[in-house]
């Protein structure tokens, strides 16, 4: 990538999240983005991209930020870029189950368009319930829609590999 710096690496996909040190190529002097190639082009050079910044500044002190207030969960020693909506928390009970979700732009593409998301699903059973009211999560389903209305349905085991008491 000419006149850009490397910021991270996808050990992954083999990655990085640059910087553009000089408006060229289509990019904007200072702009963060992850490139991406078109896999939609004759052309096998040419590139897209996802803008994760307007500068470097922005950039990191959102980063910081989301770290800083927990927004970004730290889960054995990494930090998570999951994003938690207020609005999707539900509680039944002592039982509370809220939802973030992680747009991974070293995964996706945007020709053709295809955006890769993991999502995380935290359970939490009120402090204050009573030991009676335990109970064990053994399977789960999921109904995700993304944002053309398409939806995607989620059965399986409760949690993968794992069948923790709450």
């Amino acid at each position: 990538m000419r006149q850009c710096l490397p910021l991270t690496f996808c050990f992954h996909t083999g990655l990085s999240q640059y910087m553009a040190l000089e408006s060229t190529e289509g990019r904007t002097r200072s702009e963060i983005f992850y490139q991406c190639p078109d896999q939609l082009a004759q052309d096998p050079s040419a590139i897209d991209m996802f803008i994760t910044g307007p500068n470097f500044t922005e950039w990191f002190t959102s980063f910081v930020d989301n770290v800083v207030t927990g927004e970004y969960p730290i889960i054995r020693d990494q930090i998570f870029r999951y994003v938690h909506d207020k609005r999707c928390v539900a509680t039944t009970g002592d039982i509370t189950v809220s939802v973030s979700t992680s747009f991974l732009p070293e995964l996706s593409s945007v020709h053709p368009p295809h955006f890769f998301f993991t999502y995380r699903i935290r359970i939490e059973m009120a402090k204050s319930a009573l030991p009676e009211n335990a109970c064990q999560l053994d399977s789960r389903y999921w109904k995700i829609t993304n944002a053309n209305g398409n939806v995607e349905e989620v059965r399986g085991p409760g949690v993968v590999g794992k069948s923790i008491p709450l």
